[in-house]
């Protein structure tokens, strides 16, 4: 009578890969939705306390949101155009 070898790999294994990295995803996606939520309750909050030197925005969100983009990008435009200026300046000398 012969002996049948011991298995010593898992005829299972893409099946349990497929099904760690299903379990993976769903944990990933319960931790996305949580730190979305908790981004979205406070990030109209905080730029409408930026925009406003931390008072409560009376407008929309999305207004306050903008205010605060648009004096963002006025500043990184202010400033390069001063490190421009600097450079030329330092290229003419």
């Amino acid at each position: 009578m012969r002996m049948k070898k011991p298995i010593t790999w898992n005829p299972n294994k893409a099946r349990d890969e497929r099904k760690r990295e299903v379990l993976g995803l769903r944990q990933e996606v319960v931790d996305l939705e949580t730190q979305l939520r908790v981004l979205q309750e406070m990030k109209p909050q905080r730029v409408c306390q930026i925009a406003h030197g931390q008072q409560q925005c009376n407008s929309a969100a999305n207004e306050c949101a903008w205010k605060e983009v648009v004096r963002c990008q006025s500043d990184e435009r202010i400033t390069s155009e001063r490190e421009n200026l600097h450079l030329r300046h330092a290229l003419d000398n």
